[in-house]
């Protein structure tokens, strides 16, 4: 297939999962589903995001997988109704690598899901980042 009918996939939405054990590590830790996969939209994603404390602090935590450049949030605080939660998603720097990705392998664009997931009330944010990267 030509790099230029190859596109990407960029969702603005979330999958989630309880782990069944806090680790050092959450990537790769036990889990079970959460009721309906888990899913919670980009801007709901944004606000946990700036939320996250500190690691030695219990409650939401950003992680970022450098090798799959993949943005997640978990959470380990027991007095929380959201402990043991780990949620994936699409963030800025995310983003970013699959746009840089894109523009250096010459491919024909991005595919997103979800897109009304993006923050309406911030300008959305995600979106213009999209149109701004494919169009350099």
């Amino acid at each position: 297939v030509p790099a230029g009918k190859i596109a990407i996939g960029s969702p603005l939405y979330s999958h989630g999962w309880k782990m069944t054990e806090i680790t050092a590590s959450p990537v790769g830790a036990p889990a079970v589903g959460l009721p309906k996969g888990g899913t919670l939209l980009w801007s709901s994603l944004r606000t946990m995001e700036a939320s996250s404390v500190p690691l030695l602090t219990p409650g939401w935590h950003q992680g970022y997988d450098e090798q799959a450049q993949a943005a997640y949030l978990w959470n380990d605080d027991p007095a929380s109704t959201s402990y043991q939660y780990f949620y994936t998603y699409e963030n800025e720097r995310s983003l970013d690598a699959k746009l840089n990705y894109i523009d250096q392998h010459g491919l024909g664009g991005l595919i997103v899901w979800q897109s009304g997931g993006d923050d309406a009330e911030d300008g959305w944010p995600m979106l213009k980042r999209m149109h701004d990267g494919l169009r350099r």
